[in-house]
């Protein structure tokens, strides 16, 4: 789960094993912001994950080609 300051995304994980990632059941709020460009386009790209790699703080999300199309900070 997580938001992108207007939108909350919900979903679960339906694959996970050391490689490869992906999801299941996304969902998020419909909030309407000024601009919905950003909201959309994360949303829709969400769809698309399926492996991942760790580097440091950082997981980034990569497509069926392994081409990092996601990369997100851990942060507390």
């Amino acid at each position: 789960m997580g938001n992108d300051r207007c939108n909350e995304y919900f979903g679960d994980i339906s694959q996970l094993t050391q490689d490869n990632i992906s999801f299941e059941l996304l969902g998020r709020t419909k909030k309407l912001c000024e601009d919905m460009s950003y909201a959309n386009s994360f949303y829709d790209t969400m769809k698309e994950v399926r492996n991942y790699r760790l580097e440091g703080l950082y997981l980034c999300l990569l497509n069926s080609n392994d081409e990092e199309i996601i990369k997100l900070l851990k942060v507390d």
